[in-house]
């Protein structure tokens, strides 16, 4: 898969987590089936800086807080009160907070 702009549709049809951009050989990269589009244009929920086409990290399904930033939208879904959506992360922000 090629780094291309985001324009899949994320849904409950398929697992919506996964990886972008080319593998940084972690096992999670081993799995082509959850190698997703690049979300070129969302803001990294660590960072704040928007995703580019060479950029490399993961999407995380997950409850989100109210007006959060860095997630893709139209993947909001509210369920007795908690909202649940795609967070986006660069690969070395997701490391960084494991490291801290």
């Amino acid at each position: 898969m090629n780094n291309e702009q985001c324009d899949e549709d994320y849904d409950d049809n398929n697992y919506p987590g996964g990886w972008f951009g080319e593998s940084w050989g972690a096992p999670v990269c081993d799995d082509e089936a959850h190698h997703r589009l690049t979300p070129v244009g969302v803001e990294c929920f660590e960072c704040l800086v928007a995703v580019t086409a060479e950029d490399r990290g993961l999407i995380i399904p997950g409850s989100v807080p109210p007006n959060a930033r860095g997630v893709i939208l139209g993947s909001l879904v509210v369920h007795e009160k908690i909202t649940y959506g795609l967070s986006v992360v660069h690969i070395e922000c997701f490391l960084k907070n494991i490291r801290e």
